[in-house]
């Protein structure tokens, strides 16, 4: 099992307790309470994705990952993806809950 693929409660939990490791010392003593795993995917027309596509179109150039053009190319397609009916687009969300140990 993946860090990256949880695929059950205690593999998520597992994950969660993994990720508290960098927030204190104290964070081994962390108690993960819950996850709430959840997937978003638009299939079709872009919805949700269209201010991430234009957001992208910012972010991405500044970051040095693609060029202004490259960008503008990869978005113009998701943009007549959507218009012809044939977009898609997923992500995935993992939130925790943890409790966080007693100070003494």
């Amino acid at each position: 099992m993946s860090e990256h693929d949880p695929s059950t409660a205690a593999d998520l939990v597992a994950a969660a307790k993994r990720r508290t490791e960098n927030l204190s010392p104290d964070a081994d003593a962390a108690e993960p309470m819950a996850t709430f795993p959840s997937i978003f995917a638009e299939v079709g027309t872009a919805e949700f994705w269209l201010a991430g596509i234009e957001s992208y179109r910012v972010l991405v150039p500044q970051a040095g990952v693609l060029s202004q053009a490259e960008i503008d190319a990869w978005a113009e397609g998701r943009l007549r993806e959507s218009a012809a009916g044939t977009f898609f687009g997923a992500c995935t969300y993992y939130a925790y809950v943890i409790k966080r140990p007693s100070l003494p």
